[in-house]
């Protein structure tokens, strides 16, 4: 079997995989994009050298043309913690864009990478400052344990994921979701122009780890990126006993 070991992300691709992993991502966010958002919306992917150019960008349709958006069942996670946000070197980085027919940027979803938390971190920080200081949403994906987080009053362990909504009248409405090690990958919100979609990252993330072949090609012998905590460790340890890896 190759399913994933543990209930959300794998510690373990952080320091053997992550570049893989992370374009793989990209990669079937963009197919998902293309079934649920076509013929209203037209997916493209390219890659940039440059942090502050895009992966993905998504250009609106004419509505009155095309058929209704494909309605999905999933339900979307509620956030842990809300709040109101005030808010190089150069390196291949991979990010999202979604603008409308105008060529107004409206939403930018960023899977962080080590290096936006370390060695690329003022420069990261400062794209992200033009975002929030905008009219755009902005979605961050913390799958990495390494470095410090971008929202600096957030745990050290697990993982996060921050949704900056942009409001009409005022500063970016924050949601915050706090995921632990243990825990599951949330189905989070999409916000787009014409509302929400669920965006449904435990498919995405084992659709990685399948194809990837992660569970027969990841070193678990070799230490994580950042060691676990002594009560994570246990549990760490017997999830690979039980997998018989």
């Amino acid at each position: 079997m190759l399913d994933p070991i543990f209930p959300g992300m794998d510690p373990f691709i952080e320091n053997q995989r992550w570049p893989e992993f992370h374009e793989a991502m990209i990669i079937y966010l963009r197919d998902k994009l293309v079934r649920l958002l076509m013929p209203n919306y037209v997916v493209f992917a390219e890659k940039y050298i440059q942090l502050s150019r895009p992966d993905i960008s998504l250009w609106k349709g004419r509505l009155e043309e095309a058929e209704p958006l494909e309605q999905s069942h999933l339900k979307i996670a509620e956030a842990t913690r809300l709040h109101t946000a005030t808010l190089s070197d150069e390196e291949e980085q991979s990010r999202i864009e979604i603008f409308d027919t105008t060529g107004k940027l409206i939403t930018v979803i960023e899977i962080i990478s080590p290096a936006n938390k370390t060695r690329n971190r003022s420069e990261y920080l400062k794209s992200r400052r033009r975002i929030l200081l905008s009219d755009a949403h902005l979605i961050e994906i913390d799958l990495t344990r390494k470095g410090r987080r971008i929202e600096a009053d957030l745990p050290e362990e697990g993982y996060n994921i921050f949704i900056a909504r942009a409001q009409t009248d005022g500063p970016h409405y924050g949601e915050m979701y706090e995921i632990g090690l243990r825990d599951a990958l949330p189905v989070i919100p999409l916000p787009l122009d014409t509302g929400d979609i669920p965006l449904d990252l435990p498919s995405l993330f084992k659709q990685a780890y399948i194809n990837g072949g992660y569970r027969l090609y990841l070193d678990y012998s070799r230490p994580p990126a950042v060691p676990f905590s002594e009560s994570d460790a246990a549990w760490v340890a017997q999830r690979l006993k039980e997998a018989n890896v």
